[in-house]
């Protein structure tokens, strides 16, 4: 069976072989060629200057001070180990185009002959990168056709957007790079290094380091003042956020960025986004889902129940259920991001047909009575029923939940997502948290 952690080794493999060992000596050739110095004998004088080459689908920069080459490209896509892990059938054409320019650049190898300077043959005969190739791109297809949640999350640890946006099953992973986009994953992506804050075999929450460009002096300043009368810095998305909230006092003076991320002084708090990410019923098997992580100390020990407090259940509907006897204020997942919570035992007699659907949840209870000021067109939503009542729950990407209600009035809503205002954000530094021993047991290392 596949796994991203392999998978990725093999492709870092073949990278290796193909930059370092077939791409660099063709363009520090080509350097040689047009400036007539080697690039080894290049002086830290920085006279020479970059050279840029594309030659044969080839592009990319050759830096003699550093003696590197960067910004390689074959075919206009780039030869990074993430954008080759993304979708490696780009490279088949790779080795015929090597072999179609090696001996115009470094000229005819004779094996008998005295050449001293000529690399000889490409590292590779076009058979064998062939069959590696085959290799690797059969490893892509059962990957993406079944990832698991550690797949998941070694894709995103990778910030690889495109192979972790493909096995959640969604189109157009570069709106994910897109500030401007509104992707619910952009801040994953799009900040530093992934902390894994809790994994079991279901779920898992991940937070990244949000890079703080400011002297910390003046940071410290800013978070600690109130909006009135202070200045506020916001990028568009950020600004956007705060508006809706009313997060922002009119007194302050606000500061538009180029980085529509940027928002500090919002009641003393840079809101900071944490993501779920676990295995579902969705056609794929996974999902992600951001939560409000502003409080979240990526050290700090955290709990599965905190996280599903935090999104706003207490546990998962289980298919094997045929009827619902919760407790008042349980609150169960039932599909998807559609939870139910059970607000009290008043309950009716006399209910006809409810159908009641709920962003793209269509729920259809058989007998059920909306309380008096009460409608359908916001959710959370409530509803009376009488004891037996029964509730069907289509999706188009999860599978259809029916099961039994026991009477009584219920409160159907969608799980919390994204940031919250301040008096809303979850406090994840609860006293009352299990120790990191009484933990143990369910976690599960990378």
């Amino acid at each position: 069976m596949a796994n991203y952690t392999a998978y990725r080794d093999t492709v870092d493999k073949i990278r290796t072989l193909l930059v370092k060992q077939t791409i660099k000596p063709m363009a520090f050739e080509l350097f040689e060629q047009e400036t007539g110095t080697p690039v080894r004998q290049v002086l830290p004088d920085r006279s020479q200057g970059e050279f840029e080459f594309s030659i044969n689908g080839f592009e990319g920069v050759v830096d003699p001070d550093s003696r590197t080459v960067y910004n390689l490209l074959f075919d206009e896509t780039l030869l990074t180990l993430n954008e080759i892990a993304s979708d490696p059938t780009f490279l088949y054409d790779i080795g015929d185009a090597v072999y179609d320019i090696w001996e115009e650049i470094f000229g005819e190898y004779r094996p008998c002959a005295n050449q001293p300077n000529h690399p000889g043959e490409p590292p590779f005969s076009t058979e064998g990168l062939e069959a590696t190739l085959d290799e690797i791109c059969d490893q892509w297809e059962l990957l993406c056709a079944d990832p698991q949640l550690k797949d998941l999350i070694g894709a995103i640890s990778d910030h690889n957007h495109k192979l972790a946006i493909r096995f959640l099953g969604a189109d157009n992973p570069e709106t994910v790079i897109d500030p401007t986009s509104g992707h619910e994953l952009t801040n994953l992506f799009m900040n530093g290094n992934i902390h894994i804050l809790y994994q079991d075999a279901d779920i898992a929450l991940l937070k990244p380091e949000y890079d703080i460009d400011e002297p910390e002096a003046i940071l410290q300043q800013q978070w600690n003042a109130q909006t009135a009368g202070e200045t506020v810095i916001l990028g568009e998305r950020m600004r956007r956020w705060a508006e809706e909230r009313e997060e922002i006092s009119d007194d302050a003076t606000v500061i538009e960025t180029d980085n529509p991320w940027d928002g500090r002084i919002i009641q003393g708090e840079w809101p900071q986004e944490a993501f779920v990410v676990g295995r579902d019923d969705t056609p794929v098997g996974l999902f992600a889902h951001s939560i409000d992580g502003t409080r979240l100390d990526p050290t700090q020990n955290v709990t599965k129940s905190y996280i599903q407090d935090v999104m706003g259940f207490d546990r998962d509907y289980k298919h094997s259920e045929s009827r619902l006897d919760l407790n008042i204020g349980e609150r169960i997942r039932l599909q998807g991001d559609l939870a139910v919570e059970y607000i009290s035992g008043d309950s009716v007699s006399n209910a006809g047909r409810c159908p009641i659907p709920i962003d793209n949840h269509y729920l259809a209870l058989d007998k059920g009575v909306l309380p008096l000021n009460e409608d359908k067109s916001v959710e959370p939503i409530t509803v009376q029923v009488p004891d037996g009542a029964y509730v069907n729950i289509a999706h188009d990407e999860h599978e259809n939940v029916a099961v039994e209600l026991a009477g009584g009035t219920y409160e159907f809503y969608l799980l919390t997502r994204g940031l919250q205002t301040s008096e809303n954000r979850p406090d994840w530094n609860r006293d009352d948290m299990e120790s990191p021993e009484s933990n143990s047991n369910t976690q599960i290392q990378l």
